[in-house]
Formats: structure tokens, sequence, C-alpha cells
């Protein structure tokens, strides 16, 4: 089964002149939902597929490793990526926290996927958040309870 999410933003494979590859997806807070069910769903082989597709029209394919040890993920093809299980449970905590609290600890995370032929790195999936405002000093000091 294939499960389709429509995130808010373009998506933009950005090669780089070794051949490596940057693919950065931005979710905001309803997509960034969407995503937690949808990677539990692979994580749970509930699901073999999600497509996520940015507002531009271009899709990323993601799937989980069939290798239950693999740590790596890996760029099958353009556009279509297979996960490790640990890198799958990794941005559901990032994706879980930035849903908790509104605001991420860091505004994306790169997960690193290697060329299953030649085991040499190819590319970087890049999972960003829309970032909150910096808090002013008043603001951080009222919500830390401490005098303003």
């Amino acid at each position: 089964m294939i499960r389709k999410l429509k995130v808010p933003h373009a998506i933009h494979f950005e090669p780089y002149s070794n051949g490596y590859v940057y693919i950065p997806i931005k979710f905001d807070i309803n997509s960034a939902t969407d995503m937690v069910i949808n990677l539990s769903m692979i994580q749970l082989s509930l699901v073999d597929q999600i497509d996520i597709v940015g507002e531009n029209g271009t899709a990323v394919q993601l799937m989980r490793e069939t290798e239950p040890c693999s740590t790596s993920g890996y760029i099958i093809k353009s556009g279509r990526i297979a996960l490790s299980a640990v890198q799958v449970e990794f941005a559901i905590s990032f994706l879980l926290k930035y849903i908790r609290d509104g605001i991420g600890d860091v505004n994306h995370i790169d997960i690193d996927l290697r060329n299953r032929t030649t085991d040499c790195d190819e590319g970087c999936l890049i999972i960003q958040i829309e970032s909150a405002r910096p808090l002013i000093g008043k603001e951080a000091r009222k919500i830390l309870g401490l005098p303003v």
C-alpha cells in the first residue's frame, strides 16, 4: 500500500558538483503530524511507501530499508529513498518533539543516504520544520517565571 502526503512547500533536489544531492523537505505543524502517522505506518510495516509531494509537484518516495540490521538509508534512484529503522525512529522523534512543543531543538535534521551499489555517500535527506520567532528577553523571563 502507498500513502500520499502533500507538504505546503516546494521540494527540490539540490545537486552538488561531486554528485552528492541534498533533498530538503519542509513541514509545518499539520504536515508534520501527518508525516509522523505515515512514518509510524512504515515503521510497523502497515504501508510499503510514502509519496511526499511538494507544492511544486516534485515527489519523494520513502520506504523502509529491507535489511533488518541496516543503519544506513539508501538512494535507490532519484527521488526513491529507503530509510533504515533507526532513521525512521529518528525522524519520528524529531517531528513528535516539534508537534509537542511547537518548536524544535533545531530547525532540521540531516539523514545521510548511501548508494546501495557502491556503498558510498550519495546524498542527504533534510527534514525541516518551520522555525518559531526567537523570544525576546522579557518573554523568556516571563515564561521562566523570573521577574521582568
